[in-house]
């Protein structure tokens, strides 16, 4: 019984994500990385984006060795943006 319970669900999952994907194909997104009203200045956002590296770090979500890149990344997405 309690394998059959453990199938149904599966089965229910998978069927929800498929349809929850296919909607998601039909809808169009527009992604913008221009962030001047979300904060006052280049360097207010890059203290949030590092504070947000390291945070990540600490909980295991990205390496160490990785959070000098995406330090650089935030440093280039504001130079691009604000």
């Amino acid at each position: 019984m309690r394998r059959m319970l453990c199938a149904v669900l599966l089965v229910a999952s998978v069927v929800t994500l498929t349809a929850t994907v296919a909607d998601a194909a039909d809808t169009q997104f527009t992604l913008t990385t221009n962030y001047t009203g979300l904060y006052p200045d280049a360097d207010a956002y890059l203290r949030q984006w590092d504070a947000a590296v390291d945070r990540i770090v600490a909980v295991g979500g990205v390496l160490a060795d990785d959070a000098d890149a995406l330090r650089e990344r935030g440093r280039e997405i504001a130079a691009q943006s604000l």
